[in-house]
């Protein structure tokens, strides 16, 4: 399953109910302003440490970039472009966008 989220973690409470939500095995897309969860030594950066081993992370790259914060997430997050979220939207059963 592919979990995706866009709003800004300090904003929205969807990064926190996804994580609780979320299978063993299933994929988070982080895009528009949640990119700012994965700035490192944050809480929900932390959160999301604590899930890295049951779950796979990816963030837009031109998101992370379009907001300066590309040398500052944390690692272990796999870095795509829009071709490749197509991909990823195309292989994952069900998709959940996360308000």
């Amino acid at each position: 399953m592919l979990h995706i989220i866009n709003k800004s973690p300090t904003n929205s409470p969807a990064l926190k109910q996804c994580l609780k939500r979320a299978q063993q095995g299933s994929s988070i897309l982080l895009m528009e302003d949640a990119a700012y969860a994965l700035i490192s030594k944050t809480e929900a950066s932390s959160q999301i440490k604590q899930h890295m081993n049951r779950v796979s992370f990816y963030v837009l790259e031109p998101d992370i970039k379009a907001r300066g914060i590309g040398e500052k997430i944390i690692s272990g997050i796999q870095r795509i472009g829009y071709n490749d979220f197509v991909k990823l939207a195309c292989s994952q059963h069900p998709v959940q966008s996360w308000f």
